[in-house]
């Protein structure tokens, strides 16, 4: 990438992250009750993210933590007591895909990135976790540019092909509740399955 053109981006950056941030921070925009989570793909928007939001008036009186993986050991344990926080209180987690597997949380409202689909598959496992619970899942396209005018900042830490594929599939869909993904893998054909689930080792 030209370096010419990375204060374009950082600005591209900076704007996006400031339109969810007001998004989300609008009482009409999510759920008064119980976690917001909001997943992003590098630790750099999700800690931006994280500071946009503490600044929303409407959310001064809710909790917004973070977690990524550059945290330490002993910083990951305070995370334990607000990731098992059962009751219907507002509160808001802003995370990377650390949070795609070994954690046991149920979101009300779920905010993730374009990712590939194997990782949006564990992300949706994280909004109403539980029988009986229903959700929002919203996913937040990202600007990889076309074949000829690649953006591969926006797509790191991903391939972009992955991301296409993924893309393409949210695009036939209504809902990502249990029933629609595992009919997604059964009835994908050779092609669709290879882009959504590529297995050779780079």
């Amino acid at each position: 990438e030209n370096k010419a053109d990375k204060p374009d981006a950082d600005r591209k950056q900076i704007d996006y992250l400031k339109r969810l941030a007001d998004y989300i921070g609008e009482p009409l925009n999510r759920d008064q009750s119980g976690l917001t989570l909001v997943i992003l793909n590098t630790v750099d928007r999700a800690t931006t993210l994280f500071e946009l939001l503490r600044e929303q008036p409407h959310l001064a009186e809710v909790p917004i933590k973070l977690i990524h993986s550059r945290f330490r050991p002993l910083e990951r344990e305070l995370w334990r007591e607000f990731l098992e926080q059962k009751d219907h209180s507002p509160h808001i987690l802003v995370s990377t895909q650390v949070i795609e597997a070994g954690v046991d949380l149920s979101a009300g409202v779920l905010y993730t990135e374009l990712a590939p689909w194997a990782s949006l598959v564990q992300r949706f496992g994280r909004c109403a976790r539980y029988p009986g619970e229903s959700g929002k899942v919203f996913w937040l396209d990202l600007d990889i540019g076309s074949d000829t005018q690649r953006v591969d900042h926006w797509a790191r830490p991903y391939e972009r092909l992955e991301l296409i594929a993924a893309r393409k599939k949210l695009g036939t869909l209504n809902d990502v509740g249990l029933q629609t993904l595992t009919a997604v893998k059964v009835e994908s054909t050779d092609a669709c399955a290879k882009a959504l689930f590529p297995y050779e080792p780079r």
